[in-house]
């Protein structure tokens, strides 16, 4: 298992970000970093004081084959999603669901320590393109 960082500072929060609710998006390629079954891939890092609501993906390009992830952070890797479907319909959107996933039955989680949002991959990646997004408050003064 390999940790794979795809945080390389390009995702950023709104500037009026303040005490707003705001969506934070990576897009993750595959095809051009390929990572293998049980790697964790950094997607989005996330700063303290950051109220996560909601997280999900949507597929850009089907892996081609059988290809799952869980999505959450260190603590929980499948706090939002358990089985994220990574040879989905392009267009497919997975999101967190009440009752089903940790984090949005608890009304989402407060982010006390900088993390990152994680993919665990099920299986090997060679072709997929999926955009990682989370909903987030920024509660810091």
């Amino acid at each position: 298992m390999a940790t794979v960082s795809f945080t390389d500072g390009n995702t950023g929060i709104p500037a009026k970000g303040l005490d707003r609710a705001y969506v934070v998006k990576k897009r993750i390629n595959f095809a051009t970093t390929t990572a293998t079954a049980a790697d964790v891939i950094q997607c989005i890092t996330i700063k303290a004081g950051t109220h996560v609501l909601n997280a999900g993906s949507k597929i850009i390009t089907a892996e081609g084959g059988v290809a799952t992830a869980q999505l959450g952070f260190g603590g929980d890797p499948n706090g939002f999603r358990n089985a994220i479907d990574l040879n989905a319909t392009a267009d497919t959107i997975e999101i967190g669901v009440g009752g089903t996933d940790a984090y949005v039955t608890a009304g989402g989680t407060l982010i006390t320590t900088a993390d990152t949002l994680d993919l665990t991959l099920g299986h090997n990646m060679d072709a997929c393109i999926v955009d990682i997004f989370a909903i987030c408050i920024d509660l810091n003064s």
